[in-house]
């Protein structure tokens, strides 16, 4: 009785791996993460929750269209904390604030665009 413990799934195993994989599921993560990052445009805690999920996820979601969405999500939230880091160090000359309120907008696009490309059940960010 020499058994691979490798080798050996239970039904318990199969069915968190297949639950790990299932579209729908994923695409309801996905619909958080904007959901958080809208939050997040306001309270900046939401924005890192956001960014945890999306990386979470990404590795379930490899090769399918929701790969687009959970990249799109950790791209906005690290060139947004590059942006937010910029504009705070340079917002005691006037061009910080310009900076803060330019990545804000940027932000507001980013979270509006996925979010609706994502409800079209559509991948982003991906050259046509």
């Amino acid at each position: 009785m020499n058994e691979n413990p490798k080798d050996m799934s239970t039904p318990e195993t199969e069915n968190r791996a297949a639950r790990a994989r299932d579209p729908e599921a994923l695409f309801n993560v996905a619909a958080l993460g904007y959901g958080l990052q809208a939050l997040g445009l306001l309270l900046p805690l939401f924005f890192l929750a956001a960014v945890v999920a999306a990386y979470v996820k990404r590795d379930d979601a490899n090769g399918s269209w929701l790969a687009s969405h959970f990249r799109w999500q950790i791209r906005s939230f690290w060139f947004g904390l590059l942006g937010v880091s910029l504009g705070t160090l340079t917002s005691w000359i006037f061009i910080g604030y310009v900076i803060l309120v330019g990545v804000w907008v940027w932000l507001v696009y980013r979270v509006v665009k996925g979010g609706l490309y994502l409800y079209d059940r559509r991948p982003i960010g991906v050259a046509a």
